[in-house]
């Protein structure tokens, strides 16, 4: 029943009919093995998300049961954890597949769980880009420093980041463009 009403607001956010989202829950179950409670509730974080199409909710549906099953994770926190990375540095889905084979990678690296990663990665996402760092140079970042100093480090990173942040916008600010600067004549 929670199921049916969680796709019952999807199709509605969507502006879609609920059999299009109902054919993509019994087709990721059937290809991927997944629970229909989990699969609705994907489905459900995706169209949240602001990926309201039937076509991107399926490419990062299928993508993220992809990621789970090469990351030992479960398809809530994969699509979570790609939700972010096309947020901050993919929104246009171009490079999606290639993330999440990024993501696995950096798990077995970090030898952390995706269930631990996809949040520390939520935390310092968008600090990242905002300093101009990259989704593959953040991730080995992160998965060199979980590796050596523990499953913490992405805090220490989000620290980083954001002094970081903060004094490239107080050097931004404080600029003095040269039609300002005095003329030695």
């Amino acid at each position: 029943f929670a199921a049916a009403r969680m796709l019952t607001e999807v199709a509605d956010k969507a502006g879609e009919t609920s059999e299009k989202f109902e054919n993509l829950v019994s087709v990721t179950r059937s290809k991927f093995g997944t629970s229909l409670e989990d699969t609705s509730a994907a489905i459900f974080d995706v169209v949240s998300s602001g990926f309201r199409s039937v076509g991107e909710a399926t490419r990062i549906i299928e993508t993220s049961a992809k990621l789970a099953l090469a990351a030992e994770s479960d398809l809530a926190s994969s699509t979570n954890t790609l939700i972010t990375v096309v947020q901050n540095f993919d929104t246009n889905l171009e490079n999606l597949e290639d993330r999440a084979k990024s993501l696995a990678a950096a798990t077995t690296i970090s030898r952390a769980t995706l269930q631990e990663f996809g949040p520390a990665l939520n935390k310092v996402a968008g600090t990242a880009r905002n300093v101009g760092l990259s989704f593959d140079d953040l991730l080995v970042l992160m998965a060199s420093l979980t590796r050596t100093f523990g499953r913490g480090s992405a805090t220490n990173i989000g620290r980083f980041l954001n002094r970081v942040d903060r004094k490239s916008t107080r050097l931004n600010s404080s600029h003095i463009p040269l039609s300002r600067m005095p003329s030695s004549a």
